[in-house]
C-alpha cells in the first residue's frame, strides 16, 4: 500500500452522514495522507509506522481548485489540535501532544503555517490544549506570530469563531499572557 495516498474526499465520521447535510465533514482532511491523519487523531505510534514505511512526513493537505486557502494543514498543526472537533473528539489532549513530538522529531518546523498563516500554536489555543501550548513556547515557537487575519494564539485563544459558534479558553489567554503574547493587529 502507498503509505502517501492521499483521500479524495471527505472522510464519514461519527457513523457516517445521517442527515445527508456535511455534519461530520471537514475540509481540512481532502488531500491529506495516512501521516497526516494520523496526526490529527493524536495517533504517535502510527506516526512512526507510516514514517518507517515510507510515509512523506512534511505531507499538507492539497485541496485543488479551492476558490479558498483549505488546506496546507502539516502534520504538527494536525497534531497541536487543528483539526479537532470540539465537545465531539474523544481524542484526549495527552495524545495530542504525544503526536506533537513526533512530528517535531520527524522534521517539522515548530514555526510553520498553513496557507492562512495559522501556526501550532494558533491551532493548540484555538481548543485550549495548554499542555501543548506550554510544549511548543519551551521549545521555540514564536508567542506572537500572526495569520492572515493579524490573530495571535492569544486573540485565537480570547476569542474565535467556527461556523458563527463563538470558543474562548480563558485559561490558555492567560497562559500565553503570562509566556509573554501579545494581541495581533485584528481581533476576532
Amino acid at each position: 500500500a502507498d503509505p502517501n495516498a492521499r483521500a479524495t474526499g471527505f472522510i464519514p465520521r461519527f457513523g457516517g452522514n445521517i442527515t445527508g447535510t456535511s455534519e461530520g465533514q471537514r475540509p481540512i482532511e481532502i488531500g491529506a495522507t495516512s501521516y497526516l491523519l494520523a496526526a490529527m487523531n493524536g495517533e504517535a505510534k502510527m506516526m512512526r509506522v507510516l514514517a518507517a514505511a515510507g510515509a512523506d512526513t512534511k505531507a499538507r493537505t492539497v485541496v485543488p481548485n479551492s476558490p479558498t486557502n483549505l488546506g496546507g494543514l502539516s502534520a504538527l498543526i494536525a497534531a497541536a489540535g487543528q483539526g479537532h472537533t470540539l465537545a465531539i473528539s474523544s481524542v484526549p489532549e495527552t495524545r495530542h501532544l504525544e503526536a506533537v513530538k513526533v512530528a517535531l522529531e520527524l522534521g517539522a518546523d515548530i514555526n510553520e503555517t498553513t496557507l492562512r498563516g495559522t501556526t501550532a500554536l494558533h491551532a493548540a489555543a484555538y481548543v485550549g490544549f495548554n499542555s501543548i501550548i506550554r510544549f511548543l513556547v519551551d521549545r521555540g515557537a514564536n508567542l506572537n506570530a500572526v495569520d492572515e487575519r493579524g490573530r495571535t494564539a492569544l486573540d485565537v485563544a480570547t476569542k474565535d469563531a467556527y461556523l458563527q459558534a463563538p470558543t474562548f479558553h480563558p485559561e490558555s489567554a492567560a497562559l500565553l499572557r503570562e509566556l509573554g503574547a501579545k494581541q495581533g493587529s485584528c481581533v476576532p
